[in-house]
């Protein structure tokens, strides 16, 4: 797609200004790089009254950017496979300006072509199209963060039919993204390729953004407004909620093996948490995350911050440490859906609501009993 300039993008402006007693100034000359000689044209008198010198400024200042056509993106589509830093990695839709893709350009990366993005390197586009030819299952075209690498994009786009597409490869790189379609891939696990990559992340920046239900290394949630899913998730390590953000949960289990980080909103709806990950914790920095369902498996678990549970608490080989500082809170309707034993149980605060005991009722209130 042929990026839109405006057409005085070649024409070079050269100003001299006379004030006037009546704070009027005139415009003598214009300079046109396309003349024949070289010479100047004939001169344009601009009249006009600066109300301040401020004024006068800001309107000198847009008139530049007009010219210099600031806020026009760049289409850079891929020549090769190649690093995305190196101009010969791509073919531009215009002449002149800089070689590789920046904030306001659009990225198409074409079918058996692999881009990398260096450790250490931070790119950044508007959009970012990958490509792959319908029906031919040898044909992908593929994004690879390399380590602490970092790529920003407000849209990504799959362009193809083909269930086997791939994919976004993340190798302990974070790709940060706005918006984000597959079109009819199936196979969700080409869509993002972490190599269960210790530090490969995942970051949604975008206001009410749907979180793709595929698998994930370290899931982020960011930007503002709600994250809502279609299914539940796999995150085989940190999940973490930023300031501003919510995530809803929905009707849905989500497996979690690492960290529970709440620094926003996490609306647990009739949701279920499963951790799974040994010596792993539970955070929430302000308000304390109310969870539906928790379940805690395998190894230990502390909390770093109070938790609230309105519907079961399960340990299965788990052992949960409140730490003397945080509770567990038992809403009226939970309960503990396991037997507690040496191996699974509680060590700390276990907070129930005020219940109303009828005669025969059975109550658990956590690791009575137990030293």
């Amino acid at each position: 797609m042929e990026s839109l300039c405006p057409i005085f993008t070649h024409v070079h402006v050269e100003f001299t200004f006379e004030k006037h007693t009546t704070n009027t100034f005139h415009m003598k000359h214009i300079y046109n790089s396309f003349s024949a000689a070289n010479t100047l044209q004939s001169a344009t008198k601009a009249l006009g009254t600066a109300l301040s010198s401020k004024n006068f400024t800001l309107l000198f200042l847009s008139f530049f950017l007009l010219v210099s056509g600031e806020g026009y993106g760049e289409t850079f589509t891929s020549r090769t496979s190649g690093s995305w830093h190196i101009a010969s990695t791509w073919t531009k839709s215009s002449t002149g300006g800089v070689d590789t893709p920046g904030p306001n350009d659009e990225v198409v990366i074409l079918h058996n072509h692999k881009i990398t993005v260096n450790a250490t390197i931070n790119a950044v586009c508007k959009k970012l199209e990958l490509r792959a030819i319908n029906g031919n299952t040898g044909s992908q075209s593929a994004i690879t963060i390399e380590n602490t690498g970092t790529l920003t994009v407000d849209e990504i786009t799959f362009n193809t039919t083909h269930q086997n597409f791939g994919a976004t490869v993340i190798n302990n790189g974070y790709l940060k993204f706005k918006s984000f379609s597959y079109g009819n891939v199936t196979k969700s696990d080409h869509v993002f390729l972490t190599n269960n990559q210790t530090n490969s992340t995942v970051e949604y920046i975008g206001t009410n953004q749907s979180v793709l239900p595929v698998p994930y290394r370290n899931l982020t949630l960011s930007g503002s407004g709600n994250k809502t899913v279609s299914a539940g998730l796999n995150v085989s390590g940190d999940l973490t909620i930023n300031s501003g953000s919510t995530f809803i949960a929905g009707n849905y289990t989500h497996t979690i093996s690492g960290n529970f980080n709440n620094n926003g909103n996490f609306n647990t709806d009739n949701s279920t948490i499963v951790m799974n990950g040994a010596d792993k914790s539970i955070l929430s920095s302000g308000v304390a995350s109310t969870f539906s369902n928790l379940t805690l498996t395998g190894g230990n678990k502390s909390l770093l911050s109070d938790i609230n549970v309105a519907g079961t608490l399960v340990l299965t080989s788990a052992i949960l440490n409140t730490t003397k500082e945080f509770n567990v809170s038992l809403l009226p309707a939970a309960s503990l859906g396991f037997n507690e034993t040496a191996t699974q149980h509680i060590i700390g605060q276990v907070v129930p609501s005020p219940r109303t005991l009828s005669s025969g009722s059975i109550q658990e209130f956590g690791n009575i009993g137990i030293s």
